[in-house]
């Protein structure tokens, strides 16, 4: 079974994220938590008790499934353990560990475990600050084509952060997300199509960009179109 993607890889920079994972009932991880304790450790681990566990607030619970699974090969399992170093839940905090188990993944063709490593060159974390370096995982990602890897290159593009500032890439990056459906990905060419950046100023189709964020609640956008005048 394959997992929601953990946290939210969709963008660095303190950018509005977008993957928030929905929490189910309590009944099912209170079973799986009693059956831990009484087996001293995850002896059947899987993915879906692992995510559920993570949702209803046992992150301890979870980073034992996770770990067994990950140790064990299993590709999304070792992208939910980095993530949970990296946010030190159910576990310290620890970058080392958390670039270890993406870099497992990403071995494996995992486009989600790049976009993190990218994050992590992003930031710093664990190692040394470097956007170059998150532009290339972000690239990687994006060329096998993960929307949060094509926003996160276009922002760069958009920005200039560690490649020339372009934004004729950044639209195209940018329209390949929000051909997803990433929010994020259609605030971003909503303000290049107001700006006339990479593309003619048309302000109808920044609007309607605009329009399918506020949809999925991206606040940036629902403020942009109050700018604007325009209702939801």
């Amino acid at each position: 079974m394959k997992s929601a993607v953990p946290g939210g890889t969709t963008e660095a920079g303190g950018k509005q994220g977008q993957n928030d994972v929905r929490r189910p009932g309590r009944l099912a991880i209170g079973v799986t938590f009693a059956a831990l304790l009484a087996a001293g450790g995850p002896a059947h681990a899987d993915m879906a008790t692992a995510v559920d566990a993570f949702n209803a607030g046992h992150p301890d619970v979870a980073f034992l499934e996770f770990k067994q699974l990950a140790e064990g090969g299993d590709v999304d399992a070792e992208v939910w353990l980095g993530y949970l170093y990296q946010e030190g839940q159910g576990t310290s905090q620890d970058f080392a560990q958390a670039m270890h188990w993406y870099s497992q993944a990403a071995e494996a063709d995992n486009a989600e475990a790049m976009v993190y490593i990218g994050h992590l060159y992003y930031f710093g974390h664990g190692v040394t600050k470097d956007l170059i370096a998150s532009v290339r995982w972000y690239r990687h990602a994006a060329e096998l084509g993960n929307a949060s890897g094509e926003y996160n290159l276009g922002y760069a593009y958009l920005s200039g952060e560690g490649v020339p500032q372009d934004f004729d890439r950044a639209r195209r990056w940018l329209t390949d997300a929000a051909d997803q459906g990433l929010a994020a990905a259609q605030f971003g060419l909503g303000r290049l199509y107001e700006a006339g950046q990479g593309v003619e100023a048309d302000r109808g189709q920044a609007v309607k960009l605009y329009r399918q964020a506020a949809a999925q609640g991206y606040a940036d956008a629902q403020a942009a179109l109050a700018r604007l005048g325009e209702s939801q």
